[in-house]
């Protein structure tokens, strides 16, 4: 299939400015004129301005007007071409500026993305700070961080909190309402079991999140239950299910720092527990339902 080169249409010239028009104009322009003038020569005819004679020269001289018809259609399809030839360079341009214009958002976005994560782990540390207290104290405020927020990095800008943080604190709050059921007990071991229970597994999710609760200078004593021992400080049910609630709470209120979070309801009618009517009892003594405050 023919094709013309394209290197002889530049784009960003003029269409007359082209040598290949001009080559091609003035090639056609000599065989026409050469032509005209070798009939004039060798038959020569009078010439007149009438319609007659205007008619006359035309006839005279339409071989060379057709060489010279012919290098114009020539020139008018390199103009075709021409145009296609700017039309691809501004399609190439359009696809270039729409490309660098991309590369130029992907960059922008990826430095925010850069720039946001380190702000938020920045504003989460001085969050997590101003509501840590003596009683809890947040130990590692970046690994808690990678807990809460575990897609977040410097390239996905993604800062949804864990599923898996949510689940760990609903669970525990699950268990802490399952065990509570012990302290009701006529018997005194279910009711020592239950308060070690309940310990035993705050401490693992303490560990796990970076929590550090504090006990310091509030007397109790210590229990064995099966092969380990446990202090239950003074104040007894009302202490644990106090330091209990209190955990749940902070740990919501760290949570928080998110505005898309919702805390479950189980969650809320935790927070609002009278804990006034809960007995105080440093050896758990008396059996006391728990339940009946905690469950709404």
């Amino acid at each position: 299939m023919f094709k013309i080169n394209s290197n002889l249409f530049h784009p960003e010239r003029s269409l007359f400015s082209l040598p290949v028009v001009q080559w091609t104009f003035l090639v056609f322009l000599c065989i026409a004129i050469a032509l005209a003038a070798t009939i004039a020569i060798i038959d020569p005819a009078p010439f007149s301005m009438t319609s007659a004679g205007l008619n006359n020269a035309a006839e005279y001289f339409k071989i060379p007007l057709a060489i010279l018809a012919i290098g114009l259609t020539f020139i008018g399809i390199y103009g075709a071409n021409h145009r296609s030839e700017q039309t691809k360079k501004q399609i190439e341009r359009a696809l270039t500026q729409i490309e660098l214009s991309n590369s130029q958002m992907k960059i922008t976005k990826e430095q925010n993305n850069f720039s946001n994560f380190y702000k938020h782990i920045e504003e989460f540390d001085k969050y997590c700070n101003s509501i840590s207290t003596e009683k809890l104290k947040i130990t590692q405020t970046r690994q808690l961080h990678r807990i809460i927020f575990p897609k977040a990095n410097a390239i996905s800008g993604n800062y949804e909190v864990s599923a898996d943080f949510i689940s760990d604190l609903e669970k525990l709050v699950n268990l802490f309402l399952d065990l509570s059921n012990g302290f009701n007990d006529e018997n005194k071991e279910k009711r020592i079991g239950a308060a070690f229970y309940i310990q035993k597994n705050v401490r693992k999710f303490n560990e796990k999140h970076y929590f550090k609760m504090s006990n310091a200078g509030i007397p109790g004593k210590s229990h064995l239950y099966g092969l380990e021992t446990f202090t239950i400080h003074d104040g007894g049910i009302k202490k644990i299910a106090t330091d209990f609630i209190y955990l749940v709470s902070k740990s919501d209120e760290i949570i928080s720092f998110d505005l898309n979070y919702s805390p479950s309801r189980k969650i809320k009618d935790l927070s609002e527990v009278d804990l006034s009517l809960v007995t105080q009892d440093a050896e758990l003594k008396n059996p006391f339902d728990l339940n009946k405050l905690l469950i709404k």
